[in-house]
Protein backbone atom coordinates (compact mmCIF):
# COMPACT_ATOMS: atom_id res chain seq x y z
CA UNK A 1 0.00 0.00 0.00
CA UNK A 2 1.35 3.45 -0.66
CA UNK A 3 -0.06 6.60 1.16
CA UNK A 4 0.60 10.03 1.36
CA UNK A 5 1.47 11.37 4.57
CA UNK A 6 3.18 14.84 6.03
CA UNK A 7 6.29 14.07 8.18
CA UNK A 8 8.09 16.80 10.14
CA UNK A 9 11.78 16.43 9.15
CA UNK A 10 13.61 17.44 12.01
CA UNK A 11 12.07 14.07 13.92
CA UNK A 12 13.38 10.66 13.25
CA UNK A 13 11.88 8.61 10.44
CA UNK A 14 9.03 6.46 11.74
CA UNK A 15 9.59 2.74 11.66
CA UNK A 16 6.51 1.23 12.17
CA UNK A 17 2.67 1.97 13.64
CA UNK A 18 0.27 0.25 15.51
CA UNK A 19 -3.05 -0.18 12.76
CA UNK A 20 -6.49 -1.29 13.79
CA UNK A 21 -8.13 -3.92 11.78
CA UNK A 22 -11.61 -4.03 12.11
CA UNK A 23 -12.76 -3.70 15.79
CA UNK A 24 -10.46 -6.26 17.80
CA UNK A 25 -7.50 -7.31 15.31
CA UNK A 26 -4.44 -5.14 15.85
CA UNK A 27 -1.11 -5.18 13.44
CA UNK A 28 2.33 -3.04 13.30
CA UNK A 29 2.82 -2.07 10.47
CA UNK A 30 6.21 -1.16 8.95
CA UNK A 31 6.83 1.81 6.41
CA UNK A 32 8.99 2.63 3.52
CA UNK A 33 10.06 5.95 2.29
CA UNK A 34 10.30 6.69 -1.52
CA UNK A 35 13.24 8.92 -3.23
CA UNK A 36 14.31 8.92 0.75
CA UNK A 37 17.76 11.04 0.88
CA UNK A 38 20.91 10.92 3.12
CA UNK A 39 19.76 9.88 6.84
CA UNK A 40 21.52 9.07 9.92
CA UNK A 41 21.36 5.10 11.07
CA UNK A 42 21.72 6.30 14.66
CA UNK A 43 19.11 8.62 15.48
CA UNK A 44 16.58 8.13 12.11
CA UNK A 45 16.92 12.27 11.16
CA UNK A 46 17.34 13.51 7.75
CA UNK A 47 20.56 15.63 6.43
CA UNK A 48 23.40 13.62 8.19
CA UNK A 49 24.56 10.11 8.18
CA UNK A 50 26.12 8.31 10.83
CA UNK A 51 29.87 9.23 11.02
CA UNK A 52 28.61 13.50 11.87
CA UNK A 53 25.09 12.27 13.99
CA UNK A 54 25.58 14.38 17.72
CA UNK A 55 24.63 11.23 19.17
CA UNK A 56 28.23 9.88 18.98
CA UNK A 57 29.28 12.91 21.29
CA UNK A 58 27.28 12.16 23.91
CA UNK A 59 27.54 8.39 24.56
CA UNK A 60 29.71 5.91 24.91
CA UNK A 61 30.37 4.51 21.27
CA UNK A 62 30.16 0.33 22.20
CA UNK A 63 26.60 1.72 23.30
CA UNK A 64 25.57 2.87 20.24
CA UNK A 65 23.02 0.92 18.52
CA UNK A 66 21.32 1.42 14.44
CA UNK A 67 18.21 1.33 14.44
CA UNK A 68 17.84 2.31 10.49
CA UNK A 69 19.19 0.29 7.88
CA UNK A 70 18.69 0.33 4.09
CA UNK A 71 15.50 -1.71 4.36
CA UNK A 72 13.83 2.07 4.85
CA UNK A 73 14.31 3.42 1.19
CA UNK A 74 11.61 1.63 -0.90
CA UNK A 75 12.55 -0.12 -4.24
CA UNK A 76 12.33 1.82 -7.20
CA UNK A 77 8.78 1.56 -9.29
CA UNK A 78 10.82 1.25 -12.55
CA UNK A 79 10.56 -2.45 -11.57
CA UNK A 80 12.56 -5.19 -9.93
CA UNK A 81 16.73 -4.89 -10.57
CA UNK A 82 18.06 -7.70 -12.78
CA UNK A 83 19.78 -10.09 -10.64
CA UNK A 84 23.20 -11.09 -10.79
CA UNK A 85 23.94 -14.67 -11.92
CA UNK A 86 27.17 -14.64 -9.59
CA UNK A 87 26.97 -14.98 -6.48
CA UNK A 88 23.64 -13.67 -6.61
CA UNK A 89 21.52 -16.97 -5.84
CA UNK A 90 22.10 -19.69 -3.13
CA UNK A 91 25.59 -20.69 -3.07
CA UNK A 92 25.07 -24.46 -4.37
CA UNK A 93 25.17 -26.13 -7.62
CA UNK A 94 25.85 -24.91 -10.37
CA UNK A 95 26.50 -20.98 -9.35
CA UNK A 96 29.71 -22.21 -6.85
CA UNK A 97 30.70 -24.21 -9.69
CA UNK A 98 30.52 -21.16 -11.93
CA UNK A 99 32.99 -19.42 -9.66
CA UNK A 100 35.41 -21.66 -8.91
CA UNK A 101 35.79 -21.99 -12.41
CA UNK A 102 36.05 -18.12 -12.69
CA UNK A 103 39.36 -18.55 -10.10
CA UNK A 104 42.04 -19.28 -12.01
CA UNK A 105 45.65 -20.48 -10.93
CA UNK A 106 47.68 -17.20 -10.72
CA UNK A 107 44.56 -15.04 -10.11
CA UNK A 108 45.00 -12.66 -13.12
CA UNK A 109 41.84 -13.44 -14.93
CA UNK A 110 39.24 -11.44 -12.97
CA UNK A 111 35.88 -12.32 -12.64
CA UNK A 112 34.27 -8.82 -11.77
CA UNK A 113 31.46 -9.40 -9.56
CA UNK A 114 29.32 -6.03 -9.22
CA UNK A 115 27.57 -7.13 -6.42
CA UNK A 116 24.73 -5.01 -5.31
CA UNK A 117 20.99 -4.47 -6.35
CA UNK A 118 18.57 -6.78 -3.93
CA UNK A 119 19.55 -7.63 -0.11
CA UNK A 120 18.23 -10.70 0.40
CA UNK A 121 19.85 -12.23 -3.02
CA UNK A 122 22.84 -11.43 -1.58
CA UNK A 123 21.90 -12.22 1.62
CA UNK A 124 24.49 -16.08 1.40
CA UNK A 125 27.77 -14.00 1.11
CA UNK A 126 27.37 -10.22 1.38
CA UNK A 127 26.65 -8.25 5.03
CA UNK A 128 25.23 -4.79 5.38
CA UNK A 129 27.76 -2.18 6.97
CA UNK A 130 25.65 0.73 7.34
CA UNK A 131 26.24 3.25 4.82
CA UNK A 132 29.74 2.19 4.18
CA UNK A 133 27.92 -0.20 1.77
CA UNK A 134 28.61 -3.96 1.67
CA UNK A 135 31.54 -6.16 2.84
CA UNK A 136 31.94 -10.19 2.37
CA UNK A 137 30.78 -12.70 4.80
CA UNK A 138 34.33 -14.74 5.70
CA UNK A 139 33.02 -17.25 7.78
CA UNK A 140 30.80 -18.33 4.89
CA UNK A 141 33.50 -17.79 2.28
CA UNK A 142 35.96 -19.63 4.17
CA UNK A 143 33.59 -22.66 3.99
CA UNK A 144 33.21 -22.92 0.54
CA UNK A 145 36.74 -21.79 -1.18
CA UNK A 146 40.41 -22.24 -0.29
CA UNK A 147 42.18 -19.94 1.42
CA UNK A 148 44.00 -18.10 -1.21
CA UNK A 149 40.48 -17.70 -3.51
CA UNK A 150 38.88 -16.52 -0.73
CA UNK A 151 41.56 -13.72 -1.09
CA UNK A 152 40.83 -12.98 -4.33
CA UNK A 153 36.88 -12.69 -3.57
CA UNK A 154 37.73 -10.31 -0.83
CA UNK A 155 40.16 -8.40 -3.31
CA UNK A 156 37.00 -7.83 -5.95
CA UNK A 157 35.01 -4.70 -4.77
CA UNK A 158 31.42 -4.56 -4.17
CA UNK A 159 29.11 -2.05 -5.72
CA UNK A 160 25.81 -0.90 -3.92
CA UNK A 161 23.85 -0.87 -7.04
CA UNK A 162 22.89 -3.38 -10.11
CA UNK A 163 25.62 -3.79 -13.11
CA UNK A 164 26.02 -6.77 -15.60
CA UNK A 165 28.92 -9.19 -14.67
CA UNK A 166 32.16 -8.74 -16.71
CA UNK A 167 35.11 -10.49 -17.27
CA UNK A 168 38.33 -8.47 -17.17
CA UNK A 169 42.56 -8.45 -17.78
CA UNK A 170 43.34 -6.69 -13.92
CA UNK A 171 46.74 -6.17 -15.23
CA UNK A 172 45.92 -3.08 -18.09
CA UNK A 173 43.37 -0.08 -16.11
CA UNK A 174 41.38 -0.60 -19.70
CA UNK A 175 40.15 -4.02 -18.29
CA UNK A 176 41.08 -5.53 -21.93
CA UNK A 177 44.70 -7.95 -22.20
CA UNK A 178 47.63 -5.64 -24.45
CA UNK A 179 50.92 -7.62 -25.08
CA UNK A 180 52.87 -5.11 -22.70
CA UNK A 181 50.75 -6.62 -19.89
CA UNK A 182 51.73 -9.73 -20.82
CA UNK A 183 54.95 -9.22 -21.21
CA UNK A 184 55.02 -7.91 -17.81
CA UNK A 185 53.13 -10.49 -16.36
CA UNK A 186 55.97 -13.39 -17.86
CA UNK A 187 58.68 -11.01 -16.71
CA UNK A 188 56.98 -10.78 -13.20
CA UNK A 189 57.05 -14.85 -13.33
CA UNK A 190 60.85 -15.34 -14.34
CA UNK A 191 62.50 -14.55 -11.66
CA UNK A 192 65.62 -15.77 -13.13
CA UNK A 193 66.07 -13.41 -15.22
CA UNK A 194 69.66 -11.03 -15.42
CA UNK A 195 69.31 -7.29 -14.00
CA UNK A 196 71.07 -6.42 -17.19
CA UNK A 197 68.14 -7.89 -19.80
CA UNK A 198 65.34 -6.53 -17.48
CA UNK A 199 67.07 -3.19 -17.76
CA UNK A 200 67.19 -3.59 -21.67
CA UNK A 201 63.08 -4.79 -22.51
CA UNK A 202 62.65 -1.94 -19.83
CA UNK A 203 64.52 0.73 -22.08
CA UNK A 204 62.37 -0.87 -24.96
CA UNK A 205 59.49 -0.02 -23.57
CA UNK A 206 60.17 3.55 -22.34
CA UNK A 207 61.26 5.13 -26.05
CA UNK A 208 58.59 7.03 -27.01
CA UNK A 209 57.15 5.23 -30.29
CA UNK A 210 53.71 4.49 -31.57
CA UNK A 211 52.86 1.47 -31.75
CA UNK A 212 53.30 -0.83 -35.00
CA UNK A 213 51.74 -4.26 -36.60
CA UNK A 214 53.94 -6.77 -37.53
CA UNK A 215 53.65 -9.33 -39.88
CA UNK A 216 55.23 -12.89 -40.06
CA UNK A 217 56.10 -14.64 -43.27
CA UNK A 218 57.69 -18.15 -43.32
CA UNK A 219 60.91 -17.91 -45.33
CA UNK A 220 64.59 -19.21 -43.89
CA UNK A 221 66.06 -16.61 -46.82
CA UNK A 222 67.59 -13.13 -45.74
CA UNK A 223 65.26 -11.05 -48.49
CA UNK A 224 68.23 -8.27 -48.39
CA UNK A 225 71.94 -10.49 -48.81
CA UNK A 226 70.54 -13.59 -49.36
CA UNK A 227 72.13 -14.79 -46.80
CA UNK A 228 70.51 -18.70 -45.20
CA UNK A 229 68.87 -18.47 -41.48
CA UNK A 230 67.08 -15.41 -41.33
CA UNK A 231 67.64 -15.04 -37.56
CA UNK A 232 67.18 -12.16 -35.05
CA UNK A 233 71.23 -12.53 -34.67
CA UNK A 234 71.72 -12.11 -38.34
CA UNK A 235 68.81 -9.39 -38.73
CA UNK A 236 70.89 -7.26 -35.45
CA UNK A 237 73.92 -8.49 -36.13
CA UNK A 238 75.34 -9.39 -39.81
CA UNK A 239 72.40 -8.15 -42.25
CA UNK A 240 74.71 -6.08 -44.62
CA UNK A 241 71.56 -3.84 -45.26
CA UNK A 242 71.05 -2.96 -41.70
CA UNK A 243 74.59 -2.66 -40.72
CA UNK A 244 74.83 0.24 -43.65
CA UNK A 245 71.78 2.08 -42.28
CA UNK A 246 73.38 1.75 -38.43
CA UNK A 247 76.79 3.45 -39.81
CA UNK A 248 74.93 6.27 -41.97
CA UNK A 249 73.89 7.01 -38.29
CA UNK A 250 77.17 6.71 -36.91
CA UNK A 251 75.55 3.74 -34.93
CA UNK A 252 78.11 1.23 -35.06
CA UNK A 253 77.50 -2.11 -32.79
CA UNK A 254 80.68 -4.65 -31.89
CA UNK A 255 80.47 -7.36 -33.41
CA UNK A 256 82.34 -9.92 -30.96
CA UNK A 257 79.70 -12.06 -29.86
CA UNK A 258 81.86 -15.43 -28.46
CA UNK A 259 80.31 -16.96 -26.04
CA UNK A 260 77.62 -14.04 -25.38
CA UNK A 261 74.12 -14.91 -26.07
CA UNK A 262 72.57 -12.84 -29.13
CA UNK A 263 70.47 -11.13 -26.30
CA UNK A 264 73.16 -10.58 -23.95
CA UNK A 265 74.84 -8.81 -26.50
CA UNK A 266 72.28 -6.69 -28.41
CA UNK A 267 71.29 -5.36 -24.40
CA UNK A 268 74.91 -4.54 -24.16
CA UNK A 269 74.79 -2.39 -27.01
CA UNK A 270 71.35 -1.06 -26.45
CA UNK A 271 72.50 0.01 -23.21
CA UNK A 272 75.21 2.12 -24.18
CA UNK A 273 73.71 4.44 -26.25
CA UNK A 274 71.96 7.48 -25.56
CA UNK A 275 67.40 7.86 -25.16
CA UNK A 276 67.93 9.28 -28.87
CA UNK A 277 70.02 6.65 -29.76
CA UNK A 278 67.87 4.28 -28.34
CA UNK A 279 65.06 5.52 -30.20
CA UNK A 280 67.16 5.90 -33.56
CA UNK A 281 67.79 2.25 -33.21
CA UNK A 282 64.54 0.94 -32.68
CA UNK A 283 63.39 3.00 -35.92
CA UNK A 284 66.29 1.05 -37.88
CA UNK A 285 65.43 -1.81 -37.05
CA UNK A 286 61.98 -1.71 -37.72
CA UNK A 287 62.51 0.06 -41.07
CA UNK A 288 64.33 -3.15 -42.15
CA UNK A 289 61.59 -5.09 -40.74
CA UNK A 290 58.80 -2.60 -42.78
CA UNK A 291 61.05 -3.05 -46.20
CA UNK A 292 61.86 -6.43 -45.61
CA UNK A 293 57.99 -7.04 -45.64
CA UNK A 294 57.09 -4.72 -48.57
CA UNK A 295 59.81 -7.11 -50.85
CA UNK A 296 58.30 -10.50 -49.64
CA UNK A 297 54.69 -9.69 -49.73
CA UNK A 298 54.46 -7.07 -52.46
CA UNK A 299 58.19 -7.42 -54.34
CA UNK A 300 59.26 -3.70 -53.81
CA UNK A 301 62.45 -3.65 -53.19
CA UNK A 302 63.31 -0.31 -51.25
CA UNK A 303 66.94 1.66 -51.29
CA UNK A 304 69.58 1.91 -48.43
CA UNK A 305 68.51 5.59 -49.56
CA UNK A 306 65.25 5.45 -48.97
CA UNK A 307 65.50 3.53 -45.68
CA UNK A 308 67.57 6.34 -44.61
CA UNK A 309 65.13 9.35 -45.64
CA UNK A 310 62.44 7.31 -44.10
CA UNK A 311 64.07 7.63 -40.41
CA UNK A 312 65.18 10.78 -41.14
CA UNK A 313 61.64 11.93 -41.69
CA UNK A 314 60.32 9.78 -39.07
CA UNK A 315 62.59 10.96 -36.13
CA UNK A 316 62.05 14.93 -37.44
CA UNK A 317 58.33 14.36 -37.49
CA UNK A 318 58.64 12.82 -33.63
CA UNK A 319 60.71 15.08 -32.92
CA UNK A 320 58.08 18.14 -33.74
CA UNK A 321 55.08 16.44 -32.16
CA UNK A 322 56.91 16.41 -29.16
CA UNK A 323 57.00 20.12 -29.48
CA UNK A 324 53.62 20.54 -30.26
CA UNK A 325 52.28 18.31 -27.09
CA UNK A 326 54.52 20.17 -24.52
CA UNK A 327 53.24 23.64 -25.73
CA UNK A 328 49.37 22.34 -26.17
CA UNK A 329 49.46 20.84 -22.77
CA UNK A 330 46.95 22.89 -20.14
CA UNK A 331 49.07 24.18 -17.43
CA UNK A 332 48.31 22.42 -13.99
CA UNK A 333 48.72 24.53 -10.77
CA UNK A 334 51.50 23.19 -7.90
CA UNK A 335 49.65 24.09 -5.22
CA UNK A 336 45.93 23.82 -3.70
CA UNK A 337 43.96 26.39 -4.80
CA UNK A 338 40.55 27.47 -2.82
CA UNK A 339 36.95 26.89 -4.28
CA UNK A 340 34.73 29.48 -5.01
CA UNK A 341 31.77 30.20 -2.13
CA UNK A 342 29.92 28.37 -1.03
CA UNK A 343 31.46 25.33 -3.13
CA UNK A 344 33.58 23.04 -0.65
CA UNK A 345 36.40 21.68 -2.19
CA UNK A 346 37.31 18.24 -1.04
CA UNK A 347 40.54 16.55 -1.91
CA UNK A 348 41.30 12.72 -1.62
CA UNK A 349 44.62 9.86 -1.58
CA UNK A 350 45.58 6.93 0.01
CA UNK A 351 48.47 5.19 1.38
CA UNK A 352 49.01 1.55 0.37
CA UNK A 353 50.87 -1.25 1.28
CA UNK A 354 51.62 -3.93 -1.28
CA UNK A 355 52.53 -6.80 0.92
CA UNK A 356 50.07 -6.19 3.34
CA UNK A 357 47.54 -5.69 1.01
CA UNK A 358 46.72 -2.62 3.61
CA UNK A 359 45.41 0.88 2.11
CA UNK A 360 44.02 4.07 3.88
CA UNK A 361 42.28 6.35 1.65
CA UNK A 362 41.99 10.30 2.99
CA UNK A 363 39.66 12.96 2.21
CA UNK A 364 40.16 16.46 2.98
CA UNK A 365 37.02 19.63 2.81
CA UNK A 366 38.18 22.91 2.94
CA UNK A 367 36.38 26.13 2.14
CA UNK A 368 37.30 29.15 0.34
CA UNK A 369 39.53 30.55 3.32
CA UNK A 370 40.82 26.92 3.38
CA UNK A 371 39.45 25.77 6.35
CA UNK A 372 38.92 22.59 7.47
CA UNK A 373 35.38 21.83 7.33
CA UNK A 374 35.57 17.93 7.62
CA UNK A 375 37.97 15.44 7.22
CA UNK A 376 37.88 11.26 7.18
CA UNK A 377 40.88 8.77 7.27
CA UNK A 378 39.27 4.82 6.50
CA UNK A 379 40.84 1.58 6.23
CA UNK A 380 40.78 -0.65 3.25
CA UNK A 381 41.86 -4.43 3.87
CA UNK A 382 42.32 -7.10 1.02
CA UNK A 383 43.19 -4.40 -1.29
CA UNK A 384 44.46 -5.83 -4.89
CA UNK A 385 46.24 -2.64 -6.18
CA UNK A 386 47.06 1.16 -5.49
CA UNK A 387 44.60 1.57 -8.51
CA UNK A 388 41.64 0.56 -6.37
CA UNK A 389 42.24 2.00 -3.41
CA UNK A 390 42.75 5.56 -5.34
CA UNK A 391 39.35 4.70 -6.38
CA UNK A 392 38.13 3.85 -3.06
CA UNK A 393 39.69 6.93 -1.60
CA UNK A 394 37.71 8.97 -4.52
CA UNK A 395 34.08 7.32 -3.14
CA UNK A 396 34.97 8.18 0.31
CA UNK A 397 35.58 11.73 -0.65
CA UNK A 398 32.06 11.22 -2.09
CA UNK A 399 30.70 9.46 1.21
CA UNK A 400 32.09 12.30 3.75
CA UNK A 401 30.59 15.03 1.33
CA UNK A 402 27.30 13.79 1.80
CA UNK A 403 27.72 13.25 5.49
CA UNK A 404 28.48 16.15 6.00
CA UNK A 405 25.31 17.78 4.26
CA UNK A 406 26.61 19.32 1.42
CA UNK A 407 25.16 20.22 -1.65
CA UNK A 408 28.02 22.10 -4.14
CA UNK A 409 31.25 20.60 -3.91
CA UNK A 410 34.73 20.12 -5.97
CA UNK A 411 36.27 16.46 -5.68
CA UNK A 412 40.21 16.61 -6.39
CA UNK A 413 42.71 13.89 -6.69
CA UNK A 414 46.23 13.13 -7.95
CA UNK A 415 44.76 9.89 -9.56
CA UNK A 416 44.26 10.85 -13.21
CA UNK A 417 43.08 7.60 -14.93
CA UNK A 418 40.18 7.29 -11.60
CA UNK A 419 39.11 10.96 -12.58
CA UNK A 420 39.11 10.21 -16.11
CA UNK A 421 37.38 7.13 -15.88
CA UNK A 422 34.54 9.02 -13.05
CA UNK A 423 33.92 11.82 -16.17
CA UNK A 424 33.78 9.55 -18.67
CA UNK A 425 30.26 7.98 -19.80
CA UNK A 426 31.25 5.14 -22.21
CA UNK A 427 31.51 1.37 -20.67
CA UNK A 428 34.18 0.64 -18.07
CA UNK A 429 35.50 -2.62 -18.48
CA UNK A 430 38.44 -1.89 -15.22
CA UNK A 431 38.66 -3.35 -12.28
CA UNK A 432 37.16 -0.37 -10.23
CA UNK A 433 34.21 -0.54 -12.64
CA UNK A 434 31.48 -1.01 -9.95
CA UNK A 435 33.26 1.83 -7.65
CA UNK A 436 33.18 4.14 -10.16
CA UNK A 437 29.82 3.58 -11.14
CA UNK A 438 28.73 3.68 -7.26
CA UNK A 439 30.46 7.49 -7.43
CA UNK A 440 28.81 8.71 -10.59
CA UNK A 441 25.45 7.50 -8.92
CA UNK A 442 26.21 9.17 -5.46
CA UNK A 443 26.92 12.38 -7.38
CA UNK A 444 23.27 12.29 -8.42
CA UNK A 445 22.69 13.63 -4.85
CA UNK A 446 24.62 17.05 -4.98
CA UNK A 447 23.39 20.38 -6.72
CA UNK A 448 26.64 20.69 -7.85
CA UNK A 449 29.66 18.88 -8.27
CA UNK A 450 32.88 18.49 -9.95
CA UNK A 451 35.76 16.05 -10.33
CA UNK A 452 39.11 16.85 -10.97
CA UNK A 453 42.68 16.28 -11.32
CA UNK A 454 45.12 18.00 -9.97
CA UNK A 455 49.28 17.50 -9.51
CA UNK A 456 50.69 15.69 -6.61
CA UNK A 457 52.04 18.67 -4.68
CA UNK A 458 48.92 20.61 -4.72
CA UNK A 459 47.19 16.97 -3.00
CA UNK A 460 50.08 16.67 -0.16
CA UNK A 461 47.91 17.91 2.52
CA UNK A 462 45.62 15.14 2.43
CA UNK A 463 48.33 12.49 1.47
CA UNK A 464 50.09 13.34 4.50
CA UNK A 465 46.52 12.33 6.15
CA UNK A 466 46.67 8.85 4.69
CA UNK A 467 50.16 8.35 5.84
CA UNK A 468 50.03 9.57 9.11
CA UNK A 469 47.06 6.90 9.69
CA UNK A 470 48.70 3.90 7.99
CA UNK A 471 48.98 1.96 11.22
CA UNK A 472 45.05 2.98 12.02
CA UNK A 473 42.51 -0.10 12.25
CA UNK A 474 39.19 1.48 12.21
CA UNK A 475 37.76 4.81 10.51
CA UNK A 476 38.68 8.07 11.75
CA UNK A 477 36.40 11.70 11.41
Amino acid sequence: MRVKVSLNVDQPLKRRKKVLLGKERCVYVRFQYEKLTLFCFICGRLGHGERFCPVRLTHNPNDITFGWDLSFKAPSRRGPPLPSKWLREEVSGTPLAEVKSALDVHGQLHMQANLGGDVRNLSPVVANVGSSGQVWKLDILHELFEEDQVERICSIPIANGTYADDIIWRLEGSGCYTVKSGYRLLQNASRAMAPHISAFFSAVWNVELPPKRRRLAVNNICPFCDSPGETVVHLMRDCATCNQLLAAFNLVPSHVLGEVSWIDWLASFFLSLSVNDRRLVLVIYWSVWYSRNKLVHEGYKSSIYEIITFVSAFIREQDSFCVLKDTTRPSLTSHWMPPPTPTIKINFDSAFNQHGSHAVSGALGRNSEGLIMAACAVPHSNVPDAFVVEALACQQAVLLAMDAGLSNVIIEGDSLTVIKKINDDSHDRSVIAPIVADIKELAKNFSTISFCFVRRKANKAVHALARECRSCQTPYY
